[in-house]
C-alpha cells in the first residue's frame, strides 16, 4: 500500500490551491458558456452590458467527489446553474441530480449534461462507465423531487445574494432583495439538505464572502449558521481553497479602503 500522497495525488491539508494536474481534460467537456443563458448582471447594473456567469472549477469538483464519495454515489446539487459540477460528476462515474429554477439556465444546462454523455468513449479517462443524470426545473431549496435519505453526497455552490443577478424566475433568490430573507431561504435548503443525505454521509458547500454597498458579508459563516444552529448535521471540516485569479485590478481601492483582496473561498463540510 502506497503512501496517502501516492493514492490521492496531493495531501489532504486544510488549505489547497489546484493546479492543472488532472486524470481528466476537462477542456473536453466544459464548454464556453457566453450564450445568453448563461449572462448575469451585477446588482444595480440593469442599464450594463450582461458578463458570463461565474464557472465552478471543474478541478475543484473533481478533487470534492474524489475525496467525499466513490464511483456510483449518488450526488445531490440544490444550485446546479450551468452544472460544471453534474458534467463531473457524470464523468467521474457518479449519479447526478440538480435543480434549476431559472428555465433558460435549465434548457442549456439539460443539453450540456446530454452533450457529454453522447460524446462520452468508454474508458477515455479510465472510468469504467459514465453516470446518469436528473436534472429538476424547480426550487432547490425544497428538493421536492428527490427522496429522503437517498443521496450519497450533497455538493454545491450557493448562489451569493445579489452579488450576481440571475435569469429571473419564480424561486431565484439573486433576486430576493433583503439578506435575512435570503438565508432563511438557505436554512430550509440545509434543512432540506440533511432529510435527504444518507447517514455516515457529507454535505459540501463552496462559498465565499463578499462585499455590498461598503460593508463586508461573511457569506461562510452565515452559512455555517444556519446548518449549525437549525440542522442536525455534524460540522466536519473548513478548507480554503486559494483562487487562481487574484483581482489584481482592484489592488488600488482596497488599499485606499484598508480592506484585503479576496483571493480565496471556502469548502464547508458537515457529515450525517
Amino acid at each position: 500500500m502506497g503512501t496517502v500522497k501516492e493514492e490521492l495525488g496531493w495531501l489532504p491539508e486544510s488549505i489547497w490551491h489546484l493546479t492543472k494536474n488532472s486524470d481528466y481534460n476537462w477542456g473536453l467537456f466544459i464548454k464556453d458558456k457566453g450564450d445568453p443563458a448563461g449572462m448575469a448582471k451585477q446588482k444595480g447594473s440593469e442599464d450594463k452590458k450582461e458578463y458570463p456567469y461565474s464557472e465552478f472549477n471543474p478541478l475543484l469538483a473533481e478533487r470534492i467527489l474524489r475525496y467525499w464519495s466513490q464511483p456510483d454515489a449518488n450526488v445531490l446539487d440544490p444550485f446546479a446553474g450551468r452544472t460544471t459540477r453534474g458534467i463531473v460528476s457524470i464523468v467521474m462515474g457518479r449519479n447526478y441530480e440538480g435543480y434549476e429554477v431559472a428555465p433558460k439556465t435549465y434548457e442549456v444546462t439539460a443539453n450540456d449534461l446530454k452533450r457529454v454523455v453522447n460524446s462520452w468513449q468508454p474508458g477515455l479517462f479510465g472510468d469504467s462507465k459514465i453516470g446518469n443524470w436528473d436534472l429538476h426545473l424547480a426550487d432547490g431549496t425544497k428538493l421536492e423531487n428527490t427522496k429522503d435519505n437517498s443521496k450519497d453526497l450533497i455538493l454545491t455552490c450557493p448562489p451569493y445574494f445579489d452579488v450576481e443577478i440571475y435569469e429571473e424566475a419564480i424561486g431565484q433568490l439573486s433576486r430576493l432583495g433583503d439578506y435575512k430573507t435570503f438565508l432563511l431561504k438557505i436554512r430550509e435548503c440545509a434543512q432540506n439538505c440533511y432529510k435527504k443525505l444518507k447517514y455516515n454521509r457529507y454535505c459540501v458547500w463552496v462559498v465565499a464572502d463578499f462585499r455590498r454597498q461598503g460593508g463586508f458579508i461573511p457569506f461562510h459563516s452565515d452559512i455555517m449558521e444556519q446548518f449549525n444552529k437549525w440542522t442536525a448535521f455534524k460540522p466536519w471540516d473548513v478548507v480554503i481553497n486559494r483562487l487562481n485569479s487574484p483581482f489584481v485590478t482592484g489592488a488600488a481601492q482596497a488599499m485606499e479602503a484598508k480592506h484585503s483582496l479576496k483571493i480565496h473561498e471556502f469548502i464547508l463540510v458537515w457529515k450525517k
